[in-house]
């Protein structure tokens, strides 16, 4: 089976949410992180999973700046928030269509669940609508989205283990979206292992999959997200990758990574990374 690199910003965005495994911070505890992530590309994954060119735009750069942090609210409570602004390019003939703006701004709520060699969590996280632009071309008035215009509410199941210079760890949940547009199961893992004194890898695998077959309004997707496949319904993937940690202190480091598919509908198709510092206390 052909593979394609692939980095899913809409993955980026939602996996947030299901992050850090099921370990507390504890009371006064806080990670924050601040970064960014850029896909450049021309072709997509259509609907039947064959990748196919865009139709109309001769490329396209999908760049996410983002704030990430996580705070303990207590012994086993942990609050999370996630900031993504959008910028995106979509270029034709040397002229660019641009749409920015506040992606799908999410807050989630983890508790944690002791255990001394498999300590477990369940979490539920809520993303707003994205912000949406709009344009109007004679009579018709077009809505480009920087993210879903729904709100997405994503219940979780997270557990996982650590021993010396390894962890591991898992999510199992659902995306539930409104407006009509598909709800989702969703499942992914990390393996991580220290490989130098102060540096991490980690391989990851991510899954989503539509689990209804619902077709909301054209314009509550997007003309030009038609267009380029961003943020559009009924999106599926099956994803495998790495990403590395570097402490440069005891409270700051650097994260980077990137993704590869096995398996994609309506997503965009390219190679991609990410890239982030981080802050800990």
């Amino acid at each position: 089976m052909k593979k394609y690199t692939l980095f899913f910003l809409a993955m980026l965005l939602m996996n947030v949410a299901f992050s850090g495994g099921p370990w507390s911070l504890g009371k006064g505890g806080l990670y924050f992180q601040a970064g960014g992530s850029t896909i450049n590309y021309n072709s997509i994954f259509n609907k039947n999973g064959d990748v196919v060119p865009l139709q109309l735009y001769d490329k396209v750069s999908d760049n996410t700046f983002q704030l990430y942090s996580e705070i303990g609210i207590s012994k086993k409570w942990t609050l999370k928030l996630n900031v993504p602004y959008k910028y995106i390019v979509n270029t034709i003939a040397s002229k660019n269509d641009v749409i920015s703006g506040l992606s799908n701004v999410s807050a989630t709520i983890q508790y944690n669940i002791e255990g001394k060699k498999w300590p477990t969590a369940l979490g539920f996280a809520v993303h707003a609508p994205a912000q949406k632009e709009t344009t109007t071309r004679s009579t018709l008035t077009e809505y480009n989205l920087a993210g879903y215009d729904a709100f997405i509410f994503n219940p979780y199941f997270s557990i996982g283990t650590s021993k010396g210079k390894w962890y591991t760890f898992a999510n199992i949940g659902a995306g539930i979206m409104t407006n009509n547009y598909s709800s989702y199961s969703k499942v992914d893992a990390e393996f991580g292992i220290k490989v130098l004194k102060y540096f991490w890898l980690a391989a990851i695998i991510d899954t989503r999959i539509p689990i209804q077959n619902n077709s909301p309004d054209v314009a509550s997707i997007g003309t030009i997200n038609l267009l380029n496949k961003l943020y559009v319904n009924n999106q599926q993937y099956v994803s495998y990758g790495a990403k590395v940690a570097v402490p440069f202190t005891s409270k700051f480091g650097f994260n980077a990574g990137m993704n590869l598919a096995a398996l994609s509908r309506n997503a965009a198709a390219a190679p991609a990374f990410s890239a982030s510092i981080y802050y800990k206390r």
